[in-house]
């Protein structure tokens, strides 16, 4: 069984107390697995300003020291698995929430989602030269709530280490080309 909480960033304040419901997911599907029930569970609550996160699976597991600004949201669900069918399910055991939607680009479960869908997109620009400051007007434009300029460098950071793969970057340049196609190169190797 997992625990999730829908936790927001309170947003609003005491002279606003009306907001908008935010209506439960639906609890009428079965998943294969437990992040096929997240994946659907954070598309569903992305609409309405929220991100469903793990509370805990086991005792002392994945517990991380942090701070935030939650609201204390009521709203409670767990996703049990179901042994005998296979599969997992979705029981919402409080529908209540004390807060309204949160925007989008609070939560980084939602930016990686953005950023995993734009990834081909947001890694041609890059190889194009685009600077990140480009790259990321230009998502604003398409999304204002989406991504944020951190997530951009990170991108980049990422496949820069995935491109060294543990090398230097003298290393990384010296490796051979593939023998297929009409590459052209030349370098020299010192006994140093």
């Amino acid at each position: 069984m997992m625990m999730l909480n829908h936790n927001l960033k309170d947003q609003s304040s005491a002279s606003e107390p009306d907001h908008p419901d935010i209506p439960p997911p639906p609890t009428n599907r079965t998943f294969q697995s437990s992040k096929e029930a997240m994946e659907f569970i954070n598309n569903f609550t992305r609409d309405y300003g929220g991100i469903v996160y793990r509370s805990r699976i086991n005792e002392g597991h994945r517990v991380r020291q942090k701070s935030s600004r939650l609201s204390d949201c009521p709203f409670r669900a767990a996703l049990r698995r179901r042994k005998g069918f296979d599969c997992w399910t979705l029981e919402v055991t409080n529908e209540q929430h004390n807060h309204g939607p949160a925007p989008a680009h609070t939560h980084p479960t939602l930016r990686r989602m953005d950023l995993e869908a734009r990834a081909p997109q947001i890694q041609g620009q890059l190889a194009s030269g685009i600077h990140p400051r480009q790259i990321i007007n230009a998502a604003m434009r398409e999304d204002v709530d989406s991504l944020i300029p951190r997530d951009i460098y990170n991108f980049r950071q990422k496949k820069h280490f995935e491109f060294l793969d543990g090398r230097t970057p003298i290393q990384a340049l010296s490796t051979p080309l593939p023998d297929e196609g009409n590459w052209i190169f030349n370098y020299e190797k010192t006994a140093d």
